[in-house]
């Protein structure tokens, strides 16, 4: 099955390559042409169906407990359809993972180039382990808000946004901003780095990395419409809190367990910094040093 899953990723790859850069299949009518995405998406739907078929033979004869054995039975129950489904994996499988990695890539570089921000949260990841004890003090310290560990995630997400623009999204009724009518239908699209970096909300160090401004009293209401990440409103990712948990388990052993460093003669400029050329998220294609804390 490994060998399966990794046939169907290029082509999962190539077509969402696709589907980002716009064109003729952006249209619905594109779906009645005989063009090279539409033969790629039938392929890709056949594999994927047969695939996660299989994974559920194999988990229920296996591990009946499983996962994808309850959703499969959810599809049997007329609770989903197979197609929601199998859309649903998709998401899980290949969208969500390929965010939540490259939006982890950016955080131990810029900790790499701000050792003092590094030593400052490894002190504080130390200090919360010590009061781990039964009262669950380190579940509370990796799902709370208010620490530089959660500001660090924020600051690196404001300043390496996970694509430039949001995806277009409309309103169903006529909205008016600022005295000028938009349409029901309209699609809205944000300019993340407009947002995130050059409001003037962010203040005179706004292209600074200083994760600590997330903890100077800025209300999540204060922020709403000044930072953008997950998204606004009732249709926000809903992968974001375990996303989150997952970026604040891996950081924390990360800075707890070695010292990051940029590579000799990295510059700490992030204007220099690379992403990975062809990704259609924003992931960081600079190399750090990890060496081992005693």
């Amino acid at each position: 099955m490994e060998l399966q899953f990794e046939e169907i990723i290029p082509l999962r790859e190539t077509l969402w390559c696709q589907i980002m850069s716009g064109g003729v299949s952006r249209f619905s009518l594109s779906r009645f042409l005989p063009i090279s995405t539409n033969k790629r998406l039938k392929m890709f739907k056949e594999k994927w169906a047969r695939f996660n078929d299989q994974a559920y033979d194999r988990a229920k004869k296996i591990y009946p407990n499983h996962p994808i054995v309850g959703l499969y039975d959810a599809v049997d129950q007329g609770v989903v359809s197979k197609t929601q489904l199998l859309h649903t994996l998709d998401e899980a499988l290949f969208a969500n993972l390929d965010v939540t990695i490259g939006n982890f890539s950016w955080i131990p570089l810029f900790l790499a180039a701000h050792q003092d921000v590094q030593d400052d949260l490894r002190l504080e990841i130390s200090a919360a382990r010590k009061q781990d004890t039964e009262d669950d003090s380190w579940t509370q310290y990796i799902t709370g808000s208010s620490t530089l560990l959660m500001a660090c995630l924020l600051e690196s997400a404001r300043l390496k946004p996970m694509a430039p623009f949001s995806i277009p999204q409309a309103a169903p009724t006529d909205r008016v901003v600022d005295n000028f009518v938009i349409p029901a239908g309209t699609n809205f699209i944000v300019d993340t780095y407009a947002l995130n970096v050059l409001d003037p909300y962010w203040g005179k160090d706004n292209t600074k990395y200083r994760p600590k401004r997330f903890l100077e009293t800025k209300s999540p209401g204060e922020m709403r419409y000044r930072f953008w990440r997950y998204g606004f409103g009732p249709r926000q990712c809903l992968g974001k809190n375990v996303a989150d948990l997952v970026l604040k388990v891996l950081l924390t052993h990360m800075v707890q367990n070695y010292r990051l460093r940029l590579s000799a003669g990295d510059s700490t400029n992030i204007g220099d910094w690379e992403r990975v050329v062809g990704s259609w998220i924003s992931s960081s294609n600079s190399t750090i040093v990890c060496e081992r804390v005693n």
